[in-house]
């Protein structure tokens, strides 16, 4: 079931939080239960709007992306990125 929409977004976030939201369900059932999932969204080559979503509290995830922001910085990051094998 959909939520109504937010009117403090525009309808291009609007309709990127109703697909997100799709999205997150259905890793949620291909992730074993437990498993902490985030996902992010953004236009490339743009300094707009982020949006994400998280199965996991909020200060849990902040510490998580904290962390793996580290990580990117110091090239130690243990997950391929776009163009990586």
């Amino acid at each position: 079931m959909d939520r109504p929409r937010r009117h403090d977004l525009p309808r291009v976030l609007h309709d990127r939080e109703r697909l997100m939201r799709r999205a997150m369900k259905q890793l949620e059932a291909m992730f074993p239960r437990g498993t902490g999932l985030a996902l992010m969204a953004f236009d490339l080559g743009d300094a707009g709007h982020m949006s994400w979503i998280s199965n996991a509290q909020r200060e849990d995830m902040i510490v998580a992306m904290q962390e793996q922001i580290e990580r990117l910085r110091m090239g130690t990051d243990d997950t391929a990125g776009r163009g990586e094998s």
